[in-house]
């Protein structure tokens, strides 16, 4: 199973907003890709006192060259509407994992 991990560090003023727009427009966007056969939606609960908190969306694959499909034709445009839209307030980085036993 690869594993296809985005981190989120929101500015709690963003976080509704944030909270609302993943589920109404990221998530949809990139399960409609078909690359991804299920999805979960993460709070990190291991933070500093005075960070900003931190969510994870993991987007779950069968085959690296499904993930490798969607790295090629939309994850740029993705990443470039989550920094156009939120600029500073919504930082972010991704991650591909893979399940081991």
């Amino acid at each position: 199973m690869i594993i296809y991990n985005i981190s989120f560090t929101i500015a709690p003023s963003f976080l509704e907003e944030w909270q609302h727009w993943s589920k109404e427009f990221l998530i949809p966007t990139i399960m409609d890709s078909k690359y991804f056969d299920s999805y979960k939606k993460l709070k990190v609960l291991t933070q500093e006192a005075n960070q900003y908190p931190i969510y994870c969306l993991q987007f779950s694959t069968d085959s690296i060259y499904r993930y490798t499909q969607y790295d090629t034709e939309l994850s740029e445009s993705i990443k470039k509407q989550v920094s156009d839209k939120y600029k500073d307030q919504v930082l972010f980085f991704d991650s591909i994992l893979k399940e081991i036993d």
